[in-house]
């Protein structure tokens, strides 16, 4: 047997290429492989009749051709065996057997229609995973794979998503007993003492893993713990089951920081996690120390997880309000009033700004850092609505206090409070702007100087001058405009832009703004400009 497989893509060719063998007289003796081995872009494999001088004829099937369109053709004698990965499992060749997990089952395909059987032994409730491995070792085989019980249901099936893959399947048997594994060619005219393949079957071991909640917004692990003097914190552990364990497990922490205490608990058999209760005396010092979590199973234990926990001030100090939902005009600050309640025995300043963590998207509102000084309690926080907000949406914002509070050593600590209440949110249902901007011309060409018109709208309450500007991308280059101010009792002007010779890029619409002051607020406007090379 010859084969032979010729490489375009791999060499960077834009060749599309077809083999087939010819006799001495011309005549097609051999087609291409409909699937080549991995790595190759055609193949074909013959059997000489007779003794004789052969021809592999190589083509683009697209009919193209040129310098550019390069191959390198290989020709093999004899079969080259699968290269099988190295996985740890034993194989085993004997169908007739039944077989116990884990195992390799290695065979072939032998002749076009036919399938093997291999019986294996599952345990009920065992996530059982059978892996093909042919195309990936160099075998022709397009796998399917079949599960079916004592019975001939079947019960389980998978085939490649593509006819270059290999299928594999995770089976959970709902009974204990023996189950047939079929291996089949995806094509009823494919097969042949080649199409050998390796059906590895695993099923994990009985035992546990642990792990710590995740965050919603972020999906990482909650890997921090903070616990107030003299309170209690509980830490939720969650046991991940593998290979049918059920039975229960101890729950233990290891390296807790001086002043934090906590017990063992034991997660009853079956439960998916557990809660440690973590405590702090009044007296615990400030300092993150890495804490690991062990759990142990009788004889089976987990890797253990880590986690950074510390002992904290508590905040002496809220921001506390009623509840308010209202609307307001999108290009505009809206202000939100608010209460700081200080414990007794705080007289700090409060540093108030827009939390770390929100309970929404912003959609682009932003705020200022706003210092509460000590001998004031009620004051406002004003929250820029950017004019492109989306209308009639509910905007709800969070806000985040921080002070300073110094421990009996006199260190310093930092202290925040921060809710997703109702009552501490800033909840605005967002309405259309006062101000409107519209541009006389969607693009521009960046050439020299140009001239956009502009018309602005005021809202009956508004008026005065208005201030049109350009907002230049910072990596752009080459772009200059003139600042507009558009008088009052007036709503047009023209704006000048001005492009440099090899200005750009302009990969993104360049902003142009309006802003009309007012005592209360800036009242803004925006709209984009098509800027084209």
């Amino acid at each position: 047997m010859i084969t032979a497989t010729a490489v375009g893509k791999a060499i960077h060719s834009p060749v599309a290429l077809r083999l087939d063998v010819l006799d001495a007289a011309g005549r097609v003796v051999a087609e291409p492989l409909t699937l080549p081995p991995p790595g190759a872009d055609a193949a074909v494999r013959f059997t000489a009749p007779a003794a004789g001088v052969y021809r592999v004829r190589v083509a683009d099937a697209r009919g193209q051709g040129g310098p550019a369109h390069v191959y390198r053709l290989t020709l093999t004698t004899g079969d080259t065996p699968p290269a099988f990965p190295a996985d740890g499992l034993k194989d085993a060749t004997d169908a007739t057997a039944t077989h116990a997990v884990p195992v390799a089952l290695r065979g072939q395909v032998e002749r076009p229609g036919a399938a093997a059987e291999w019986k294996v032994t599952l345990t009920k409730g065992t996530r059982t995973t059978f892996d093909l491995i042919a195309r990936r070792a160099g075998s022709p085989l397009c796998g399917v794979l079949a599960i079916t019980d004592a019975a001939g249901k079947e019960l389980a099936k998978a085939e490649a998503a593509d006819a270059t893959a290999d299928p594999s399947l995770v089976f959970t048997p709902s009974a204990d007993g023996t189950y047939t594994v079929r291996v089949a060619e995806r094509f009823r005219g494919r097969g042949g003492p080649d199409f050998a393949y390796r059906l590895a079957v695993t099923a994990p071991a009985p035992g546990f893993k642990l792990a710590l909640p995740t965050d919603q917004n972020t999906k990482l692990p909650l890997d921090a713990l903070s616990v107030p003097r003299g309170g209690t914190v509980k830490l939720k552990v969650v046991v991940e089951r593998t290979g049918g364990f059920a039975g229960s497990v101890e729950l233990a922490p290891e390296g807790l920081p001086a002043g934090l205490t906590a017990k063992s608990i034991t997660v009853a058999a079956n439960q998916a996690s557990g809660e440690l209760a973590i405590q702090a005396d009044a007296s615990a010092v400030v300092r993150p120390a890495r804490v690991t979590l062990v759990g142990k199973a009788g004889g089976i234990s987990a890797d253990p997880v880590e986690l950074y926990a510390t002992a904290a001030v508590p905040t002496p100090f809220k921001l506390v309000d009623e509840y308010v939902m209202t609307s307001a005009p999108r290009g505009e600050v809206y202000r939100r009033t608010y209460r700081v309640q200080r414990d007794a025995g705080f007289t700090g300043p409060v540093r108030v700004s827009l939390a770390d963590r929100q309970a929404r998207h912003l959609q682009g509102v932003t705020g200022p850092v706003v210092t509460v000084p000590a001998d004031r309690d009620v004051f406002d926080y004003p929250a820029y609505l950017p004019p492109w907000m989306e209308l009639g949406r509910t905007c709800r914002v969070c806000v985040q206090a921080v002070g300073e509070v110094k421990d009996a050593d006199g260190t310093a600590h930092p202290v925040v409070f921060s809710s997703t209440g109702q009552n501490q949110q800033m909840i605005v249902v967002v309405g259309p702007g006062r101000l409107g901007l519209e541009l006389g011309r969607g693009s521009v060409r960046a050439a020299g100087e140009v001239r956009v018109p502009v018309t602005v709208t005021r809202g009956r309450d508004l008026s005065g001058p208005v201030r049109v500007e350009t907002v230049v991308p910072p990596h752009w280059s080459g772009v200059t405009a003139e600042e507009l101010t558009i008088a009052p009792g007036s709503g047009t002007g023209e704006l000048v832009l001005r492009f440099a010779a090899g200005a750009g890029p302009f990969n993104q619409p360049l902003t142009l703004r309006a802003t009309l002051a007012t005592d209360r607020t800036p009242v803004v406007a925006e709209a984009a400009l098509d800027v084209v090379p």
